[in-house]
């Protein structure tokens, strides 16, 4: 599982974060491994979904989103019927 933190703490002087585009590469590498792989990120941060995205179709891997909004447009399965703003039917 892949964590998303990469500027989680202080850096020295001469150091600086990588870049997305050096993040995607590296997700990239990682999902050439098989197996599942599972990253955790923010939904609205934007620029690394997108990283995340590009990498799984450098990869040819399936990207498959999860985020508590789906709760909110997710078919119940008996009635067929989606759940609206207020978590009602």
């Amino acid at each position: 599982m892949l964590m998303e933190g990469s500027s989680l703490g202080r850096l020295n002087a001469d150091q600086s974060f990588l870049s997305e585009d050096e993040i995607e590469k590296l997700m990239a590498e990682r999902f050439q491994q098989p197996g599942f792989v599972g990253v955790c990120a923010s939904a609205q941060n934007i620029d690394r979904v997108v990283s995340i995205y590009r990498a799984c179709k450098r990869t040819g891997r399936t990207l498959v989103c999860w985020t508590s909004m789906h709760l909110k447009s997710w078919p119940l399965p008996a009635t067929r019927k989606y759940l609206g703003q207020d978590g009602r039917t």
